[in-house]
């Protein structure tokens, strides 16, 4: 029986762990290498740690990786991004034939989302099977944050890549039920085409290493002394509804036992970091991007985790953050759409609280910092979710499953 052999593409991997996606493809290509797999990765040079370069080529943990170069322009910018994307998109265009010869299945991820039509492409001509995870849909989420027009050429064409790319795949794998729901709406994919297998984050998968130094200088740095800390931690962008979110932390700006720390990057940090200066929430605190023990032990000091996502963006997109909160033991507060996927995490593991206004935020705020016993079985029903549900052993494996069971159709 050969061996199959799997390219993985995807714009974030090993060493860029400190990414939702990155660690999610890092994790998932390991395991499927000791599950049988020949796996390669194809994926660009590290990004959330853009200061560090690593080897173009590499044999890592029985990968095979390759990183293509990368353009030196911000992704914080729409232009930058498009730019990022097109160059990532035409350095695998001219190894397709390449790869044509040399992998027998392909799995490709919405990172960025052009690459559905390098699957397409591989595919092409050739008895090949070819899977799309599929982490946030494009161009609907550009267009439902005002990015693009929907009438728009950008936005026709991609739906027009999207429709054919989808269609050839022999599978396609999202994130969620709402995001499931939203592909077969808009692209008629047939319900049994989609499976829906959730990011994870298991708790034994929770950072663990803290440093003491580390916890002191975060104390100190935050003027933490007694308060009960709200940590929200990671991308904060146009997905988020930061307009909701600010008027939620000024609905809590009298509570002189909370303080709140935003810690990560994206398009809406900005505007955090001008209410920090100007006071308004004086129980706000905004920090760069962690990695290592230092955000391991921001981690373990906060008393509960904060997670947000526009109720525009419902079914295109899922942060991650969510599964990372729950395995570390935190009570979770979700502003979000209700019975949202996102939601629906917090309320069937019962790991915290769900708002939708800045009046139940304030509340949820409050009991979480109040209320020790409280927080205690949020914990517990985080953990025992992060366990079961979400956990990287049980998720990885419905992969191996739906990656033979095209491997099968193929031979």
């Amino acid at each position: 029986m050969k061996q199959d052999r799997l390219l993985i593409l995807t714009e974030y991997f090993y060493p860029d762990t400190a990414s939702g996606t990155g660690r999610i493809m890092t994790e998932l290509a390991e395991d499927l290498a000791e599950r049988g797999f020949a796996v390669s990765v194809i994926c660009g040079q590290p990004s959330y740690i853009a200061q560090q370069r690593v080897a173009r080529y590499e044999d890592w943990h029985g990968l095979s990786i390759t990183r293509l170069s990368e353009l030196p322009v911000s992704r914080h910018s729409g232009v930058g991004r498009v730019a990022s994307w097109a160059w990532f998109l035409l350095e695998c265009v001219v190894r397709v034939p390449l790869w044509r010869r040399r992998y027998n299945h392909v799995l490709v991820v919405t990172n960025p989302s052009p690459a559905v039509a390098i699957g397409w492409l591989i595919k092409r001509g050739r008895a090949a099977s070819y899977a799309v995870l599929v982490h946030d849909v494009f161009p609907e989420n550009a267009v439902a944050v005002g990015m693009l027009r929907e009438d728009s050429v950008a936005a026709r064409l991609m739906k027009s890549l999207n429709r054919t790319a989808l269609h050839a795949a022999d599978a396609v794998i999202t994130i969620g039920d709402d995001m499931k729901q939203l592909l077969c709406a808009d692209y008629q994919l047939a319900p049994g085409q989609v499976q829906v297998i959730p990011n994870w984050d298991s708790a034994s998968d929770a950072p663990e290493g803290t440093d003491a130094d580390d916890t002191e200088y975060w104390r100190h740095f935050l003027d933490l002394g007694n308060r009960f800390l709200v940590l929200y931690a990671g991308n904060f962008g146009f997905a988020q509804d930061a307009d909701l979110l600010i008027q939620c932390l000024k609905a809590c700006s009298s509570m002189d036992d909370v303080l709140f720390c935003f810690v990560g990057d994206g398009g809406q940090y900005e505007r955090l970091r001008q209410e920090e200066r100007s006071k308004d929430v004086q129980n706000l605190r905004v920090v760069s991007f962690q990695t290592g023990t230092r955000y391991s032990s921001l981690l373990k000091l906060a008393g509960c985790g904060l997670v947000s996502l526009h109720p525009r963006m419902r079914g295109m997109g899922l942060p991650s953050k969510v599964t990372t909160y729950m395995a570390a033991g935190l009570p979770v507060i979700c502003m979000a759409e209700q019975n949202s996927d996102l939601t629906n995490i917090v309320d069937r593991a019962n790991a915290g609280f769900t708002c939708q206004t800045p009046v139940q935020f304030a509340d949820a705020v409050h009991s979480m910092a109040s209320d020790g016993q409280l927080r205690d079985r949020f914990a517990a029903g985080a953990l025992e979710a992060a366990d079961t549900v979400y956990s990287r052993s049980q998720c990885i494996s419905l992969f191996a499953e739906v990656l033979s069971r095209i491997s099968d159709m193929d031979g």
